[in-house]
């Protein structure tokens, strides 16, 4: 019971995150967003290969 309170809140949370969003698209290892305010936002995972 305890998980699936935990498993419904979060899923209310993400839902009401997301509504803050106007476009959103994802690449390989990036990512962009704009808000409903028009500012544009941007994640990046950049991978370093030593060898």
């Amino acid at each position: 019971m305890k998980k699936t309170i935990i498993l419904f809140v979060l899923l209310i949370n993400i839902q009401t995150q997301s509504q803050c969003w106007k476009s959103i698209s994802v690449g390989n290892s990036n990512s962009f967003a704009i808000k409903q305010n028009g500012t544009l936002w941007a994640w990046d995972i950049t991978l370093m290969v030593i060898g």
